[in-house]
């Protein structure tokens, strides 16, 4: 991981009030490096627990419910971005392998917010192998869970996902593919897909 520039603006870190508010959090050319062996492992992987722990036998009886007056953290970002950075994905799990690079991101958000009936504002494009664009924009809120998007793809190669498509397809997919569409999700409806071309 590359992170050339990273620039925090905080108003206010309050730890055990669990309230966080950040006036502006900006990252400039990260450059993000991601794999997967053969065998489905993640680089990262390592870096993680994955052993699951033991549970001891009178923990059901013992576990106390949270208190009434428990919350979950306040984080507030007034604005976020993340600019001229890249992802670099390279996986060796399907037949053939599959590499792909995620350039030109670009990443502004809005007055984002945990607290309830937050809504923030978000636009995101960025470059798939330097020839597909892709962009989206709209809002989210985390609580409760929605989300509203405009997306835009111009110029994808079919042919790049075959590796993980060999297994159910007899032949291979060719062509170039656009599209564009309007998305709404929410916890209560789901996902719903409008105006798709």
């Amino acid at each position: 991981v590359q992170l050339p520039l990273l620039e925090v603006k905080a108003t206010k870190l309050e730890v055990f009030a669990q309230q966080y508010a950040f006036e502006s959090i900006r990252l400039d050319r990260m450059e993000l490096f991601v794999s997967r062996d053969a065998s489905g492992h993640w680089m990262y992987e390592h870096l993680l627990n994955t052993t699951p722990e033991a549970k001891p036998e009178n923990a059901d009886k013992t576990a106390q419910p949270a208190p009434k007056g428990s919350h979950q953290p306040l984080v507030q970002i007034g604005s976020f971005g993340l600019s001229n950075s890249s992802i670099h994905f390279s996986d060796s799990l399907p037949k053939g392998g599959f590499k792909c690079s995620l350039s030109a991101i670009d990443l502004n958000l809005k007055n984002f917010s945990t607290d309830k009936n937050k809504i923030t504002e978000y636009e995101l494009s960025l470059l798939v192998d330097n020839e597909t664009d892709l962009s989206l924009d709209g809002t989210f809120s985390v609580s409760p869970l929605a989300a509203k998007v405009s997306a835009e793809l111009t110029g994808l190669n079919l042919l790049k996902g075959n590796p993980y498509l060999t297994q159910l397809l007899t032949a291979p997919i060719k062509g170039m593919l656009d599209l564009s569409a309007d998305a709404f999700f929410t916890a209560e409806n789901g996902l719903t897909v409008e105006n798709g071309t």
